[in-house]
């Protein structure tokens, strides 16, 4: 038996776990799925009626170039670019963060968790249009990087309901409808 390097067996294991786990043209499908997805909502927004659907919707824009740069990218697997994406999404959530105060920025992280209250919070910043701007920001690169860190084990409908939510939200209750 020869003895293999550690970077061949490093590369090996690596391409063997990214074989287990998806194809580069089902990180494909998933990015094009996710580009449909926003730009529909995109379309049934038409013109957002508040500051947070307007930045909602803005945040929606950003990720679809983004999904549509990558899609360009037929030299690169479908992989790298989902994680490219994914990544973005994260970064710009990141960033979104700082134009918040550190207390609200606290209380958003407690909204968005398993258990919290979105809408109160978001009641609670209509008074300051420029907070609730950077929260709805704040709020749809959070869904967006979710949604493409998920975006390989996403149900049917579920980006779409996923987006709803937040636009219920940022909507103060009006749903946009859901598509048939």
């Amino acid at each position: 038996m020869t003895p293999r390097s550690r970077q061949d067996r490093a590369a090996a294991e690596i391409e063997a776990r990214l074989q287990g786990l998806f194809t580069s043209e089902q990180a494909r499908a998933a990015l094009s799925a996710l580009q449909a997805t926003f730009a529909a909502q995109v379309a049934r927004t038409r013109q957002p009626a508040t500051p947070g659907l307007a930045q909602g919707t803005e945040v929606l824009l950003d990720t679809g170039v983004y999904l549509t740069r990558s899609q360009a990218r037929v030299d690169l697997d479908g992989r790298v670019l989902l994680d490219t994406v994914n990544t973005l999404c994260w970064d710009r959530y990141h960033e979104a963060g700082e134009a918040l105060p550190p207390d609200l920025l606290e209380a958003a992280d407690e909204a968005t968790s398993p258990g919290g209250d979105l809408p109160e919070l978001w009641s609670e910043v209509q008074g300051d249009a420029a907070v609730a701007r950077a929260l709805a920001e704040r709020l749809g690169w959070w869904t967006v990087a979710n949604l493409t860190t998920n975006a390989l084990h996403l149900e049917e409908g579920q980006a779409e309901e996923d987006l709803r939510r937040l636009w219920v939200v940022l909507a103060q209750g009006t749903p946009p409808p859901l598509p048939n």
